[in-house]
């Protein structure tokens, strides 16, 4: 899952966003699916969520110990795409075992 950071640690950022705004894991991984730009709504959803990055990554310990705060901010946010995208696939290959 994680380039940049263990899975571990991509799954306590992602646990540490549910608790901060319950629902953000499935809010992302609707927005990311989204082939069509995005309704004014869906830009604010967004924006809110970017919002809760900001106040939860630096709580997280292995971003606040890093020596730059804000490449290890923009490597997890980078994992957490991959983890969104991976989820994404792995909801579409799962729904074609279905209809099979």
């Amino acid at each position: 899952m994680g380039k940049f950071y263990s899975d571990e640690q991509v799954q306590e950022a992602l646990a540490a966003l549910e608790a901060c705004a319950p629902g953000s894991w499935e809010t992302l991984k609707r927005l990311a699916s989204i082939t069509r730009p995005h309704t004014e709504d869906e830009e604010v959803e967004l924006t809110s969520i970017t919002r809760v990055f900001d106040i939860v990554f630096p709580k997280l310990q292995f971003v606040a110990q890093a020596i730059d705060l804000d490449e290890a901010r923009f490597e997890l946010n980078l994992d957490i795409g991959n983890a969104v995208r991976a989820a994404i696939a792995s909801d579409r290959d799962s729904s074609q075992l279905f209809k099979r």
